[in-house]
């Protein structure tokens, strides 16, 4: 027997202990609640997990542990044995054995994971946030640019310079000087452009 022994209930295995006492039918009434209240005593869900921590500290045996859990709840001995299979499958998994003098210990790193577990929380929620952000400020950019513009293909593709090959230009020069040619002017610089037959006043006369 150790009496030293501390069986803490954590969210989790509360929840399934909740559950349990829902599933076989021992949840009191408003009237049966307030009756146990008056009498000070436990409720069933109480009751249960108090058995519960006496068999895992071995303050009571197997048999006991059923005896009693028949007697408190007052259920008959098939509803005890199916809640009992329900309690050592589902709940006394969950619950953990810490020695009286570790409990602040046990308390301490609980609370360190509980904290991380929250950090951790924070994280994802930020950068989900973040991400979310982004993607609402690009489908603004997107919503300013008509899609029919908004191509990435076209974006992707390599910008290319035309080849202009020499003898094009030759020619082009050739055209440019017969148009002005035609239109009575000559040369292809503004100084040597001068109308057809006007003569220039700050030329010296030919001999």
């Amino acid at each position: 027997m150790n009496n030293n022994i501390v069986i803490p209930l954590n969210e989790k295995s509360e929840a399934v202990l909740l559950d349990i006492i829902k599933k076989h039918r021992l949840e009191e009434t408003d009237e049966k609640a307030f009756e146990k209240v008056r009498a000070h005593k436990l409720f069933n869900d109480g009751a249960t997990l108090k058995l519960v921590r006496d068999l895992l500290s071995e303050k009571i045996n197997n048999i006991q542990f059923f005896d009693a859990l028949q007697s408190e709840l007052g259920i008959s001995k098939e509803a005890t044995k199916n809640l009992a299979i329900d309690i050592m499958q589902k709940l006394v998994p969950l619950l953990e054995k810490i020695p009286e003098d570790k409990l602040q210990e046990y308390n301490r790193k609980k609370r360190d994971d509980i904290e991380r577990r929250e950090d951790e929380k924070r994280i994802i929620e930020a950068t989900k946030l973040k991400k979310s952000s982004q993607e609402l400020l690009l489908e603004k950019l997107k919503g300013l640019i008509p899609d029919d513009d908004f191509d990435k293909k076209e974006l992707e593709k390599p910008y290319e310079v035309k080849k202009v090959e020499v003898k094009d230009v030759e020619e082009v020069a050739k055209r440019i000087k017969e148009q002005r040619e035609k239109s009575g002017h000559i040369g292809t610089t503004g100084g040597d452009l001068q109308r057809k037959g006007q003569s220039d006043k700050y030329r010296e006369p030919a001999e």
